[in-house]
């Protein structure tokens, strides 16, 4: 029998927390193999289905923009210490943007979300076209919304 979204569950670390987020795929060598994909200046796109959006995103270094930003050492040091904690190792500091977001947004992704990885020319066609969904996905840059496979060219 499963639980009602309301049935209340209590935790007693941090890590549960996240385990509870992230699910036990933490610990699953493929997670491992894929994440390594996507480091800073990589790029990728996100399918949700549910809501008929991708999502286009560019993996970014924390640290390298909060040194040209002029932070101070502390806020170095914090980012830092926050990307290398165990929870993190499949979370990458990301920029995306959609349709429904076209001047992008800063925040965390995992790995586990970032469905196909893309070239700097897709993500700059995706750009020029609005940052699109659908239909114009498959037919500009050769993928099936419902399948985040490439078809072949």
């Amino acid at each position: 029998m499963s639980e009602s979204i309301n049935t209340p569950i209590t935790l007693k670390t941090f890590e549960e927390l996240v385990q509870v987020f992230l699910g036990s795929d933490q610990n699953d060598p493929s997670l491992a193999r894929h994440g390594r994909q996507f480091a800073p200046g990589t790029y990728f796109i996100q399918f949700i289905p549910e809501l008929q959006l991708v999502v286009y995103g560019e993996v970014l270094d924390p640290l390298k923009i909060e040194i040209e930003a002029g932070g101070s050492a502390s806020n170095v040091a914090f980012i830092e210490a926050l990307y290398e904690a165990d929870h993190m190792k499949y979370v990458r500091f990301t920029r995306c943007f959609s349709e429904l977001v076209p001047d992008g947004e800063y925040g965390d992704t995992h790995v586990a979300r970032m469905n196909t990885k893309l070239s700097r020319r897709e993500f700059r066609l995706a750009k020029k076209m609005g940052w699109p969904s659908g239909g114009d996905v498959s037919e500009v840059m050769g993928f099936r919304f419902t399948n985040p496979t490439p078809l072949k060219e």
